[in-house]
């Protein structure tokens, strides 16, 4: 079983290559992290890795197509909350 440092490892290592030169390593390293985190009380943890690499590689070919933006994207637990917003909104 891979620990949450490891699994941050993992998709800082795989996006350094794929984002070098583009992207500066503090920033790609908090994205990981924060990609990571929203797994922090997963019991199965087999395929947070991949699942926390895809998400950040969102958020960062996000932030490359507007060079202007200021912020890293959406954060993947952000998108969720306000879908279930929207969702109690509309019910009311």
């Amino acid at each position: 079983m891979r620990e949450p440092q490891d699994e941050t490892s993992f998709v800082v290592a795989h996006l350094s290559q794929e984002f070098e030169g583009l992207i500066e390593a503090s920033v790609i390293r908090r994205v990981a992290k924060e990609e990571v985190a929203l797994f922090e009380g997963s019991k199965v943890r087999d395929f947070i890795s991949v699942i926390a690499l895809r998400l950040a590689r969102a958020r960062l070919e996000e932030y490359l197509k507007d060079p202007k933006r200021t912020d890293l994207g959406t954060r993947a637990g952000d998108v969720e909350i306000a879908v279930q917003q929207t969702s109690v909104e509309a019910a009311i």
